[in-house]
């Protein structure tokens, strides 16, 4: 299904847990940054009439050469997708985060053929799941048959992210999809892709690395 696309490139937050002083998105991989690879695959694509980066004015250099307009980050991620949003001219909005580097083409033109007017891309849960109490004892075992791990891109339709964000008012929102089930809009899940990871911690960087040989 063809539609006119805003990204929205979210990448102004700080990864802590990197141990470096360098937000994890602006680490190097393979010869660019993080976000760089992150937002590769979407500099061309013919649906995407417009590039939306939200990050701070000290990271913008890392972007030269790209087709891109700016938004400054919120101090929350929902803040910071506003701010993108502000920007954004296209009825179809298109999220994703700036430490996914490995997104492959099939993977998004298989979420961009979806007829729904939300959808996100996941991987079904693997591992068992046990829900625990504060002291860290086991509650219980959660049946992880109806349980999906988010992934992005992210693709909702203008107007349900507008009402969306109306409905949250003050409340935090930590995933973009989440603003169309507050309006009770359907979300369609995509399969997505185990190279599809999010750099969070070091090792994920490592893990990165070596994909990225094989892709």
């Amino acid at each position: 299904m063809r539609r006119a696309l805003s990204l929205i490139l979210l990448a102004g937050g700080v990864g802590s847990r990197m141990r470096s002083a360098t937000p994890k998105q602006y680490l190097p991989l393979r010869g660019k940054t993080i976000a760089c690879h992150s937002l590769d695959i979407f500099s061309k694509h013919p649906d995407i009439e417009q590039r939306i980066v939200v990050c701070a004015s000290e990271f913008r250099h890392h972007f030269e050469g790209y087709d891109v307009e700016f938004a400054d980050p919120g101090p929350r991620r929902q803040d910071s997708l506003q701010n993108g949003l502000k920007k954004a001219r296209a009825p179809w909005i298109l999220t994703h985060d700036a430490a996914r580097p490995l997104l492959s083409l099939q993977v998004l033109e298989a979420l961009l053929a979806t007829e729904a007017e939300a959808a996100t891309l996941a991987l079904p849960a693997k591992n068992t799941l046990k829900r625990s109490c504060r002291s860290q004892h086991v509650i219980e075992t959660v049946d992880r048959s109806e349980i999906w791990e988010v992934q992005t891109p992210q693709l909702i339709k203008r107007s349900v992210l507008d009402r969306g964000f109306l409905a949250a008012g003050e409340e935090t929102v930590t995933d973009d999809v989440s603003f169309a089930e507050l309006v009770g809009c359907p979300v369609q899940i995509i399969s997505g892709s185990p190279c599809n990871i999010k750099i969070t911690t070091p090792e994920d960087l490592h893990i990165a690395e070596a994909l990225y040989a094989k892709i």
